[in-house]
């Protein structure tokens, strides 16, 4: 196994992915999405509804998701919110801008160990790509505004729809790798999925993994040995988004027998997900926003691969990066305000410096 992310997809992800792309619709979907459904109006439902954490706000669950995106180089931290819903379920959506929904239901059945790692799961999805497909996934299983725009047909619809969910379901395997190699251990994915089958850590149950995965077991030979099973497991399963607790525990366990004996289990997990050396061309843009001439901005730096640049007012720069931190430093009344990003891709960064809140705000257009 080689220090690459592509690593960690599952087979039926990427398998899964492919089939989407090649359904008839998806190109008008992806334009659709893009033109009448942008990520902005999930981010304002969530800002308007639903509980916004953060340092202020359930501090102790923000510092999970803290812990977890340092531990795996995701910056920025994106944005995590808690809705009140009884289904312990987890999402994350977006593509520039991405964020973490939690349900409550979560945190009326699992303990906050267990909770890192629904947590560490939902990063799965970040560092494996999955954000922007998972956030269109959620306009086309509703189907509403492209057929109320006439934009694509029942027909195809529910076509884009099934091969959605299916993807969606291969998708958890690939997130549920990454959340194990944070942990260096498949246990706790193990356990959050008996969790979610039915023991709760409210409960003091002698939940029995062996048995667990025999009842995986059975499941897939059932299914696999039979046409007419298959077709049932279609009709029941063909709209769901995530797979079946008892099979994604078996699953996990399989791949960490698999791969752990060529892994060193000590070795830091942003090597073991990987930076392949790859470059990317950059614009960087410097705005300012000045509300009153009690403070002066000196300096503003930025530093990308231990080169410094300097600049002194707004305007911008283009080059060529490898994958990697950029840090921005703002100098002000003697006070720095130091930030960082991570770049992934092609992109061009709108950097801008607010007086008023001293701040620094970054918005990344592809």
């Amino acid at each position: 196994m080689t220090n690459k992310f592509q690593d960690f997809i599952h087979p039926s992800d990427k398998k899964a992915l492919e089939a989407l792309k090649a359904v008839p619709g998806f190109d008008t979907a992806v334009k659709a999405y893009m033109n009448i459904v942008a990520e902005k109006m999930f981010k304002i439902e969530n800002t308007s509804s639903y509980l916004q954490l953060g340092h202020d706000q359930l501090p102790e669950i923000y510092a999970i998701l803290e812990k977890v995106c340092n531990k795996l180089n995701i910056y920025p931290i994106p944005d995590l919110f808690l809705a009140l819903d009884r289904k312990p379920n987890a999402s994350t959506y977006g593509d520039t801008d991405i964020f973490i929904v939690i349900n409550s239901g979560l945190l009326e059945t699992l303990s906050l160990s267990q909770i890192e790692t629904v947590i560490a799961h939902e990063c799965g999805h970040i560092i494996c790509h999955h954000t922007l497909y998972t956030t269109m996934g959620r306009l086309i299983m509703t189907g509403a505004e492209l057929l109320a725009n006439g934009i694509i047909s029942k027909a195809v619809i529910t076509s884009l729809q099934y091969a959605f969910a299916y993807w969606m379901r291969c998708s958890e395997f690939s997130a549920d790798r990454v959340s194990a190699y944070y942990h260096e251990s498949p246990e706790p994915v193990i356990d959050v999925m008996m969790a979610l089958a039915g023991g709760t850590h409210n409960l003091n149950l002698s939940l029995n993994k062996d048995a667990f995965f025999r009842q995986a077991q059975k499941y897939k030979q059932e299914v696999e040995n039979s046409t007419y099973n298959k077709v049932l497991e279609f009709i029941q399963f063909g709209k769901e988004h995530h797979p079946l607790n008892a099979y994604r525990a078996y699953e996990i366990n399989e791949f960490y027998k698999k791969y752990t004996n060529k892994i060193a289990l000590n070795d830091e997990i942003n090597e073991l997900i990987g930076a392949e050396t790859i470059e990317y061309k950059l614009k960087i843009e410097f705005k300012y926003k000045y509300y009153d001439n009690t403070s002066e901005l000196t300096l503003m730096e930025m530093e990308v691969e231990e080169e410094i640049y300097i600049f002194e007012g707004e305007g911008s720069i283009e080059f060529i990066a490898q994958s990697g931190k950029i840090e921005f430093k703002f100098k002000i009344n003697d006070k720095e305000v130091i930030c960082e990003y991570m770049v992934d891709c092609d992109a061009c960064l709108v950097v801008t410096w607010d007086e008023k809140d001293q701040t620094i705000d970054i918005k990344e257009i592809r």
